[in-house]
């Protein structure tokens, strides 16, 4: 044996032992999944025919050259028809499914040429010695050599057709990959063919067969193409995606450009575009965020890794739930009022996408919705800051927002309004208190109706409520807010039919933002509101609380005579 066949026969056979572990890893991934057997009959074909060939040219009669001849015969005639098949299972999976009986059929071409192969049907085909040894070479040409032709370039063409239809219609970057491999296989197939099989034939007829070493692309194709994603096998691919399509949670992954290379079903429906869409659009997609009235809580400039990707987000709440206007019917301040389901809030997660060298390659960006959770804290916080029978503050709200208005920059002068109902205890007693808690409602939402956006109304007790004015001109400002709440007491009350009547007694304190702390304004207010019930004809009480420089600091309040100035 020449060295020239020493290095053929070495080729061939190494060639056969790695179709061999192809298709022992193939079965390894899914031993009973149908695209994963076709991989390995695929594999044992061209593993047969590699064989085959390494063994014919280092024979030393004609007859065992055939023998191997024959043998290498059985692997090609198989392997197009495993090839289909496993094309086929990979990329049509549901309808091979519906239709089984197709698969059997992609069959039945091979066994034919191989009976014919071994009843003789060496036909034009024969073994000739070189000094390289037993190769093949075409005597003459007819009708089943031609079939033969048609057999192996029809599941070629269809292989190729089918891969590439299926790389157009892909919707993700993994599989256009995937179709991508698939299709250089097929194409691989085609050139063998025709190279190999009619044309050096003829034009060199000593030289040894070697398509079986070439068919090496065509299998490592599909093999590769089938790691990238095998319905059969829980590989990582496989894993990330069914995550992917799993997670409640919208996500869009983008090149360092910040455009949109996938997206996820949930971003889909968030969006309301197709993944075919949202490919390839700017990050800056999430401004419709703000048109659909979805709320992110602020700008999110993103910043991984070296990629800086802007977020285009709403910043506001729609439906101006926020507003600070009065209202009839809750507080004043737009953080305080009650949940109302007008917006949808979102939370904005960034990652870096690293490569295999650790190098940023995109960004990973998911949005998840809080507005349950939102709901939940700001109906919490409603609660805590606010009495739920009149919807107006509470006492730990107004201690706030009284530590709020003496912490505020610039000399002015605020107002606390102590108003006590009179009369309202008879209320209860005489109708009951179903009765009274709807009195104290329809107080509550007329004081709101009282106030400015800045000013706060709570309940501190059964039939007392505080006003804070956190910035007067002077005391004739709060003397014209206390008239307006008396008026507003005044008025009798619609309930079930009934008018019902009480009276109020309100005391007035006036004084320096932060000069006084807010227990001793309560003290004063409370002082001046049993000073006011003395004087039913007019019962308003303004104090003025001063510092008073030569006593250490300590306030001291000074009672205007002659009651509410009109």
């Amino acid at each position: 044996m020449t060295p020239t066949a020493q290095i053929f026969f070495a080729l061939s056979l190494g060639a056969a032992l790695t179709y061999c572990l192809l298709g022992g890893r193939a079965l390894r991934w899914n031993l009973r999944g149908r695209g994963n057997m076709a991989l390995a009959l695929l594999c044992a074909g061209c593993a047969t025919w590699s064989l085959g060939m390494g063994v014919m040219l280092t024979a030393e009669h004609r007859e065992t050259a055939l023998l191997w001849y024959r043998i290498a015969a059985v692997g090609w005639f198989v392997a197009p028809a495993a090839a289909l098949h496993s094309y086929l299972r990979l990329l049509h999976a549901d309808r091979l499914g519906r239709h089984e009986w197709i698969e059997p059929l992609l069959y039945l071409p091979a066994p034919v040429f191989v009976l014919k192969t071994w009843n003789g049907f060496v036909g034009p085909v024969d073994v000739t010695r070189t000094r390289n040894g037993w190769v093949e070479s075409v005597a003459y040409l007819d009708g089943w050599y031609a079939a033969y032709f048609i057999y192996l370039l029809t599941y070629a063409l269809t292989t190729v057709t089918i891969s590439g239809l299926a790389w157009r219609a892909a919707t993700n970057r993994t599989d256009r990959l995937q179709c991508a491999w698939l299709t250089l296989g097929g194409a691989t197939l085609i050139p063998l063919i025709a190279c190999f099989g009619l044309i050096m034939p003829v034009v060199a007829p000593g030289l040894p067969e070697v398509s079986h070493l070439l068919a090496l692309v065509w299998v490592l194709a599909a093999s590769k193409a089938m790691q990238i994603r095998n319905p059969w096998t829980l590989t990582p691919q496989l894993v990330a995606d069914q995550l992917l399509e799993a997670l409640s949670e919208a996500v869009l992954i983008t090149d360092p450009s910040g455009r949109v290379q996938v997206a996820n079903p949930a971003a889909e429906r968030l969006f309301g575009s197709t993944s075919r869409e949202l490919r390839g659009s700017h990050v800056s997609l999430l401004a419709p965020l703000r048109d659909a009235g979805l709320v992110v809580e602020d700008r999110v400039r993103l910043d991984v890794a070296g990629i800086e990707v802007e977020v285009r987000a709403a910043c506001e709440r729609s439906g101006d739930a926020g507003a600070d206007t009065p209202s009839a019917e809750g507080s004043t301040k737009g953080d305080d009022a009650p949940p109302r389901d007008l917006s949808r809030w979102f939370d904005i997660g960034t990652s870096a996408v690293l490569n295999q060298l650790d190098e940023p390659v995109g960004v990973l960006i998911t949005l998840r919705e809080t507005t349950a959770t939102k709901a939940a804290e700001h109906d919490l916080t409603y609660r805590a800051n606010h009495d739920l029978l009149t919807g107006l503050g509470n006492r730990h709200l107004l201690e706030h927002r009284l530590d709020e208005a003496a912490a505020a920059e610039g000399a002015h002068e605020l107002a606390v309004l102590l108003v006590d109902l009179d009369g309202f205890k008879a209320v209860n007693d005489d109708h009951g208190h179903a009765v009274g808690d709807q009195v104290l409602a329809i107080l509550g939402r007329r004081i709101l109706g009282c106030l400015r956006a800045s000013d706060t109304a709570a309940r501190i007790g059964g039939d007392e409520f505080v006003v804070l004015l956190p910035e007067v001109s002077d005391s004739s400002h709060a003397s014209a807010v206390a008239r307006r709440l008396l008026d507003a007491c005044r008025r009798p009350c619609d309930v079930e039919g009934k008018l019902l009547r009480v009276d109020a007694s309100i005391g007035v304190v006036v004084a320096d933002a932060g000069s006084v702390g807010h227990e001793h304004l309560l003290r004063l207010a409370d002082r001046a509101m049993y000073r006011a019930k003395e004087r039913p004809e007019d019962p308003i009480v303004i104090t003025m609380a001063k510092r008073d420089p030569g006593a250490g600091g300590d306030p001291e309040a000074r009672a205007l005579d002659g009651g509410l100035e009109n």
